[in-house]
């Protein structure tokens, strides 16, 4: 019996030390090939425990770090991807509202209403902190804040302001280039003006129209770092849109103004031409009718009515004229 018994200890023993070292040796192998599953799965988080103080617990520790490192990956990942989503639908929307607004101030003649339309508009839209239009005067060549919406309890003096060197709507206008400014306390270009409140950023961009500069587009935020490229990008292209608005505008206005002109010579013809020579006419009859009626009244009382015909004639030449 205690042969037997040592026989079954001998085959057993070894057995169990075996089947205790390939487990050791296994498991972690295993927990590895199961963590890889899980990542598979998108389960980064998911880590390997093992406690071998070997080759295999340094597996499974830079296994654990490798996940570690996707998951911190992938979570940058997303955060970019929607970032860019987020970037697409601001360009998007602001390419939207470039092409609506654009298409609205093509249709717009009278001044003052375009300016105050774009200022509103792009206020609205973007939830800019203040938006002015300042304009190029066409006799004194002085500026002039023509609309503003936003922040501004009334529009600001800009005058002076913006003709002195560091202003930066005065810089824009005179070098004709746009101008982003992402802490305007901190640059030396910015000129403090009152009436601007918590102005923090500046986007500024010239309203030319071939090289002549008609204005300035002025866009500020209440944030440090609040414009970009695309911010850029929208402003320009509406400051473009709106050079040709102004200059069909004046187009308009220079036309209509030549076309009252040109009415109106024609009416002081028509008043020496017609009116004039009917009532000189007139006045010469007058002149000749009382002698001419005491020689001969049948002659007298055809030349009055001729006279009656006449001032008739004139009278209603008057009328017409005056409701043209």
């Amino acid at each position: 019996n205690i042969l037997i018994l040592l026989l079954v200890l001998g085959v057993l023993l070894p057995a169990l030390i075996v089947y205790f070292g390939v487990r050791r040796i296994t498991k972690p192998i295993l927990d590895v090939s199961s963590a890889a599953r899980e990542i598979a799965a998108g389960n980064f988080s998911h880590q390997i425990v093992t406690k071998t103080g070997d080759e295999l617990e340094e597996m499974a520790n830079q296994f654990n770090s490798m996940a570690h490192a996707l998951e911190e990956s992938y979570a940058t990942l997303e955060q970019k991807v929607e970032d860019r989503t987020k970037g697409e639908r601001r360009r998007t929307e602001q390419l939207r509202t470039v092409n609506e607004v654009g298409r609205s101030i093509s249709s717009i003649l009278q001044l003052n209403e375009l300016f105050p339309y774009v200022a509103n508009s792009l206020r609205e839209t973007f939830n800019y902190h203040n938006v002015g239009i300042i304009i190029v005067d066409r006799d004194s060549g002085s500026l002039q804040l023509e609309a503003s919406a936003g922040a501004y309890k009334r529009g600001p003096d800009i005058g002076p302001a913006a003709q002195a060197s560091k202003g930066i709507v005065g810089k824009v206008s005179r070098d004709g280039e746009p101008l982003l400014i992402n802490d305007i306390l901190n640059d030396p270009v910015y000129c403090c003006m009152e009436g601007l409140g918590d102005t923090r950023s500046e986007l500024a961009v010239p309203i030319k129209l071939g090289e002549r500069i008609l204005g300035v587009l002025d866009i500020e935020a209440n944030q440090v770092n609040a414009f970009d490229e695309l911010d850029l990008f929208t402003a320009q292209t509406l400051a473009d849109q709106l050079a040709i608005a102004i200059e069909n505008a004046h187009l308009y206005q220079d036309r209509r103004a030549t076309a009252i002109h040109e009415e109106r010579n024609r009416l002081a013809r028509d008043l020496h031409d017609a009116v004039t020579q009917t009532l000189f006419s007139a006045s010469l009859i007058a002149d000749v009718l009382p002698r001419l009626w005491q020689k001969d009244a049948a002659e007298g009382q055809r030349r009055l009515e001729e006279l009656r015909q006449l001032t008739r004639g004139a009278l209603a030449e008057m009328r017409m004229l005056l409701l043209e």
